[in-house]
Parts: C-alpha cells; sequence; structure tokens
C-alpha cells in the first residue's frame, strides 16, 4: 500500500500531498508530489502530479520529496519558479547534440557525444523527466557504471552529462546541475608511449628496405610535427617543394570510422611549416608513388599526399592494420600514429629548442605545449638535482 505523506489535505490531489511508491520492475521507489500553477505562477489549481524516482527506500524517495517541496516553495517565493515540464533526460540530451551540431562543432566531437550519451547515459537515466534528475540518480547511476566500465569511460560519461546538464541551468530549463554535487576525480592519464631516437632510426632503416609508403610517411611526420589527421588530410596544393614548406589547412578525422574532410583543428593549427632535404625528397619519393597510383582506373584523385589506393583518404581501420604490421615487422614498439608526432617533439626538445618555438610549430600555445609534450625524462631529472653550491653561487 503507498504511504501517505507530506501535506495531509482532505481535498484530492491538493497541492503538497503525495505518495511513496514501490515500482516492483525496477526495484526502487519513486516519490509522486502533486503540485499545480495558474497562468500567475501562483501554486493552486490546475493540479498536476510529477514523479521523483528511482530511490533505493521509501525513506529516502519521501526525504527527497520532502526536499522538493521546501525548494519549490523558495524559488516561488523568490520569483525564480520554473514552468514544469515533461521533458525527459533523454529529450533534452538530443536537443544538447543538435545544439552542438547546429554550433558548428566538429564532427568528431558531435559524434563522441552521441556515442558515449547512447552507450553509457540513456539506458539508465533517459526515461526520467529532466526536472525530476537529483543528486541521488546520478550517483546510483554512477555507481552501476562502475561496475561495468573502466573509471576513465565512467569520468567521462558523467563529464558529459554534467555539460549537458549545465546547458539546462543556463537555459532555465533547471535551477541547479544535479551531476554537479559529484565530484569525481579524473583518472591518472595513461602512460603516453613513443620511440626514442634509436627506435625512429631502426623504424626508418627497416621502412627505406622493405616500405616505401611508411618510409616517406614516418619521414614527413617526424619532420613536419603534423598531427595525424592533418598527414591524412594534407595536399598537393599546400606543399611548396622549391620553397620548402607546406600550408596546414585542412585535417581528416573519422567519425564512425569513415573519413571527414574537416578544417584545421584550432586556429594557432592553421600554420606554415618549413622542412628540409631529407622531408623533400621524402615528398618527391611520395609523388613518384600517387603518379603511379593515378594510372589506375579506379583511382579518383583528390590532390591527397597519402591516398588510398581509390584516391580519396585511407579508412581508419586499413590504416590501422597496415601500420602494426609493420611495426611488428620492424622490430620496433607499436605505438598509434599520433604519437608520431610527440616522438618528433620530443627528440626536437632534446636539442634545446626553446618552447616557444616548437610551439609555434606545432599549432599550439606554449601552455598546451609544456602540459601535453615536455615530457621529463629520467635523465633531464638526474641533471636537475643540482647541488646548493651550484645554485647557490
Amino acid at each position: 500500500m503507498p504511504k501517505k505523506f507530506i501535506e495531509q489535505t482532505n481535498r484530492r490531489n491538493s497541492p503538497g500531498a503525495g505518495t511513496v511508491d514501490y515500482e516492483p520492475t525496477r526495484f526502487c521507489y519513486r516519490a509522486r508530489v502533486a503540485v499545480g500553477h495558474t497562468p500567475e505562477g501562483k501554486l493552486k489549481r490546475l493540479v498536476k502530479r510529477f514523479y521523483l524516482r528511482d530511490y533505493p527506500t521509501a525513506k529516502k524517495a519521501e526525504r527527497a520529496a520532502w526536499d522538493w517541496v521546501e525548494e519549490t516553495r523558495t524559488l516561488y517565493r523568490k520569483g525564480t519558479l520554473l514552468e514544469p515540464s515533461t521533458a525527459t533526460l533523454g529529450e533534452w540530451l538530443d536537443e544538447f547534440v543538435e545544439s552542438k551540431r547546429a554550433a558548428g562543432r566538429g564532427a568528431r566531437t558531435v559524434q563522441d557525444y552521441e556515442d558515449v550519451f547512447e552507450r553509457h547515459v540513456r539506458p539508465h537515466l533517459s526515461h526520467l523527466r529532466l526536472q525530476a534528475l537529483t543528486p541521488v540518480a546520478v550517483q546510483g547511476w554512477v555507481s552501476r557504471l562502475r561496475g561495468q566500465t573502466t573509471a576513465k569511460v565512467v569520468w567521462r560519461a558523467w563529464y558529459y552529462l554534467k555539460l549537458a546538464l549545465n546547458e539546462a541551468v543556463r537555459l532555465e530549463l533547471l535551477h541547479r546541475n544535479p551531476a554537479q554535487a559529484l565530484a569525481l576525480p579524473r583518472p591518472e592519464p595513461e602512460q603516453r608511449r613513443r620511440w626514442t631516437a634509436q627506435e625512429a632510426a631502426k623504424a626508418l632503416e627497416y621502412a627505406r628496405e622493405h616500405d616505401p609508403f611508411w618510409h616517406n610517411y614516418i619521414t614527413i611526420a617526424l619532420s613536419t610535427w603534423l598531427r595525424r589527421e592533418e598527414m591524412l588530410g594534407l595536399r598537393w596544393a599546400w606543399v611548396n617543394l622549391e620553397e620548402g614548406y607546406l600550408d596546414v589547412n585542412g585535417a581528416v578525422v573519422y567519425v564512425k570510422g569513415k573519413p571527414v574532410a574537416v578544417p584545421p583543428k584550432t586556429r594557432d593549427s592553421r600554420r606554415r611549416v618549413w622542412f628540409r632535404e631529407d622531408a623533400k625528397a621524402a615528398f618527391e619519393r611520395q609523388r613518384e608513388l600517387v603518379e603511379a597510383m593515378r594510372k589506375r582506373p579506379a583511382f579518383k584523385d583528390e590532390d591527397l599526399v597519402f591516398p588510398s589506393v581509390r584516391g580519396g583518404p585511407r579508412s581508419e581501420s586499413t590504416l590501422l592494420e597496415s601500420w602494426r604490421k609493420f611495426c611488428l615487422a620492424a622490430g620496433v614498439p607499436f605505438i598509434y600514429l599520433y604519437r608520431l608526432r610527440s616522438t618528433a617533439i620530443s627528440l626536437a626538445k632534446s636539442t634545446g629548442l626553446p618552447t616557444r618555438i616548437a610551439a609555434r610549430r606545432a599549432g599550439h600555445s606554449p601552455v598546451v605545449q609544456m602540459r601535453h609534450y615536455d615530457e621529463t625524462e629520467e635523465e633531464e631529472q638526474r641533471l636537475a638535482a643540482l647541488s646548493l653550491e651550484e645554485v647557490l653561487r
């Protein structure tokens, strides 16, 4: 039998009256509260019922209902009471993603939002009414996720949900962000593997004899510090071999495994990169390979420096599989292609190149450059252990 609580009145469904019900299919309790309003905002007449769901005990559901009623009264007295809405969290997440797409956010970023929401948020919370979402419900969701996936995935799902709810607060659909009450610590970043100078030299030596494509790719990547996306989107029209520079005017990202041409990642990413004779020779060799590919009937030229056999950008799965096989055959540790950029920057920094110059070449601000790429090596730590005599002289 439902348990009566809050303000008991003689009139049925009067504002403030409610019940706590057990949901056997969901193994939880829900609080049902009667509220009403008029066009002037007064809490009377037009009585409706709203639900606060997913509480482990009846006492917690009742306590949440008390808190909700008290908060509603406070907001009413301040004149900031929101119009009750039946929109669900799932509907709001759809609107949030579409707003990011309409605002011009990158296709890969928007797809990332959609994937995280679809896999980790919707199965647990999408049925809840947006205005009924509570910190307790968010905490229960986080606890369930922790038993299903890694801490890194849990943190990202919570962070994306928090961003979506922040937007709802900004648009005055919510008074507060229920995900903000949780303070999830960001997981420690994984150790980023990169090649040493010896490993890079070994890979280049093997590629020179056995794989012209990867020889050209590695040489240009290590010489220009381009991102993987910038390498795959590089066009011959942007390369000036006579002067020895290239302009970064675009890139290729993968959305659901399919290549999509996009503009540079940031304003700093649109830059001019100079290179020397080794990279120039690699570009000339690569041009010969592309010229041979252009003779094939199925080849549709898109002016890419590193095209697929059909002329367009290479597929992500094919590229990764080919790279894994190359690393295995060359006898070097496998690193993801984007780590070639980190390897190049690290090796250049070891020569004493100033951070400001390195950041400009990499298309970063100096702050980002130091945070992500200036990884201190053990030998540098030993050199930093100065004696007092050296410091105080």
